[in-house]
């Protein structure tokens, strides 16, 4: 009797040390999997939001022109587009599958879908995903003071665009170029990368959201690379 048992308290030790042989690098590759998943979004200070916002409305065009409504074209003179106008709301990004809190699978208003899967491959997508997580909810924007740029009250903003008619909107800002609305931005672990999405829109189908992959050269911030995700 006592060698069954010490037959059998062997085989129980064998098989316990087998299974940890073999599930021991499965566990390991898996917590690394789950690590690298992570996601911690490094968020741009408001000193950083606001140069690279700076970049963003000297460097890019910013100076669509909507069509004038049927019939009142013909002599009207083309006004100058002095400025163009910047949400005090950040955008918010949300997946296809995520859901608001109430949980009835939709994105919250006014914010953005964006899938990592669907950007330009040479922007690092852990940036991508960093630039959704730091986003999930709009922020107030960091502005630049700057003479193209006119900062206007998101809920002002969304009440002249309450009926997709853009008229109210030129009607409030006759010399404006459009409406920009951004996220907050995201930067490396080093500060010497970052992403920002922006919205820009001039007219019910004039508009684009794009992508920018930036570096910071020599103090000042360039952009590496510019992917257009939708335009209308």
């Amino acid at each position: 009797m006592i060698r069954w048992r010490r037959v059998v308290s062997i085989a129980l030790v064998t098989v316990a040390v087998a299974a940890t042989v073999v599930l021991a690098p499965v566990a390991f590759f898996a917590l690394r999997a789950k690590a690298r998943a992570a996601v911690h979004p490094i968020i741009a200070t408001d000193p950083e939001q606001r140069e690279i916002l700076r970049m963003l409305v000297e460097t890019q065009d910013y100076s669509g022109d909507p069509p004038p409504p049927p019939g009142l074209d013909a002599g009207r003179p083309v006004s100058k587009k002095t400025f163009v106008v910047l949400s005090d709301r950040t955008v918010a990004l949300c997946a296809e599958t995520q859901t608001v809190p109430a949980g009835d699978g939709q994105c919250p208003s006014w914010s953005t879908t964006l899938s990592p899967a669907d950007v330009d491959p040479g922007i690092p997508e852990r940036l991508v995903r960093e630039l959704m997580a730091g986003n999930r909810e709009a922020q107030p924007a960091a502005a630049p003071v700057l003479p193209g740029l006119v900062v206007a009250n998101q809920a002002e903003i969304e009440a002249l665009l309450s009926a997709d008619d853009w008229q109210p909107f030129y009607a409030r800002y006759p010399d404006s170029a459009g409406l920009l609305r951004t996220t907050r931005a995201v930067v490396s672990a080093d500060r010497s990368q970052a992403l920002i999405y922006a919205e820009y829109y001039c007219g019910l189908v004039c508009g684009t959201g794009t992508v920018h992959y930036l570096k910071r050269t020599g103090g000042s911030w360039t952009i590496e690379r510019s992917f257009r995700y939708r335009i209308s």
